[in-house]
């Protein structure tokens, strides 16, 4: 199946802002006691499409290492995104330039 490169960016964004959201939420709440830290479940949908589901841990406490790779991996996987969006807008605004 094709997947519009638009659409997968925006899946993508949506994704690692959900994973974001996740670890930053899990953070704030580091000294909180018998806080259960979310989880972030990354799937592929049917169309082939990141998707991000949010879940809860079974045990309280909250893992600062994890946390922070989280954070990261959200930041790649945004600018990973981003690109792919800018690169499809620059190989439009080229067809454009050369047929336009």
């Amino acid at each position: 199946m094709v997947v519009s490169p638009s659409l997968a960016g925006m899946a993508g964004v949506q994704s690692a802002w959900t994973r974001h959201a996740n670890a930053s939420h899990n953070l704030a709440n580091l000294n909180s006691e018998a806080f259960h830290s979310l989880h972030t479940v990354q799937t592929e949908s049917a169309s082939g499409l990141p998707e991000a589901h949010t879940v809860r841990a079974i045990a309280p406490g909250v893992d600062l290492a994890e946390e922070f790779t989280q954070q990261m991996m959200a930041q790649h996987q945004l600018e990973a995104s981003i690109h792919v969006m800018r690169t499809q807008s620059e190989i439009i605004g080229t067809i454009l330039d050369v047929f336009g």
